[in-house]
């Protein structure tokens, strides 16, 4: 269902947090692929990533590794991975992002009633809880119907939504929302909102 992506190059710690979160996911079958550029060993190259991906192996979950010691930037890495890809859906995972349980179904689930080429969830700064920015968020505004391209124009309307992304305010929206709240349960699959990022 899911072609999960993943670039890496030097980052072993952050790699294994990043299987982690996805050993941790339920409800839609994925693959994962990884293409790593390191230096020295691969990322993947330690006891704890290791661990994880013989888990995720093991309950079914392809995993393909990838070594490619020429670099040509970031671009050429993301054009790889995706050559890599067959399944009708792709998510490109940064090597330093830990999806919360659920997080690849409801992405999934937004997808597929959405019906729009793109969906995404924004990364949350947990060091920033507690920095709250009510002034960041006040261009917040849910799609009603139908989500349709949008056109951005600095300064003019819209803007200012690259700001619902800084710091931990997303979470601050979701909690606002009744979607997520310190010791919650893990939000359910149906429940996210649409929301613009862009305006004509």
């Amino acid at each position: 269902m899911i072609d999960v992506l993943i670039p890496t190059r030097g980052r072993p710690v952050e790699l294994a947090t990043t299987l982690a979160g996805l050993a941790a996911q339920t409800g839609v079958q994925f693959s994962v692929t990884i293409s790593d550029q390191s230096d020295d060993e691969p990322s993947w190259d330690t006891p704890p990533a290791w661990t994880v991906i013989r888990w995720l192996r093991r309950r079914g979950t392809s995993v393909a590794l990838h070594r490619r010691e020429s670099r040509r930037g970031m671009a050429e890495q993301r054009a790889f991975l995706l050559s890599c890809a067959s399944a009708p859906a792709v998510l490109y995972l940064d090597d330093d992002v830990w999806l919360e349980p659920g997080a690849l179904d409801r992405l999934h689930q937004a997808w597929g009633e959405l019906r729009c080429g793109v969906v995404g969830a924004a990364m949350q700064a947990l060091s920033h809880a507690e920095d709250r920015r009510p002034d960041e968020v006040t261009s917040f505004e849910r799609w009603s119907g139908p989500v349709e391209p949008e056109t951005l124009v600095k300064d003019g309307p819209g803007w200012d939504r690259w700001r619902l992304h800084n710091a931990a305010n997303a979470l601050h929206l979701a909690e606002s929302l009744g979607l997520d709240g310190p010791g919650e349960p893990v939000p359910s699959p149906e429940r996210y909102v649409p929301y613009q990022i862009a305006r004509r």
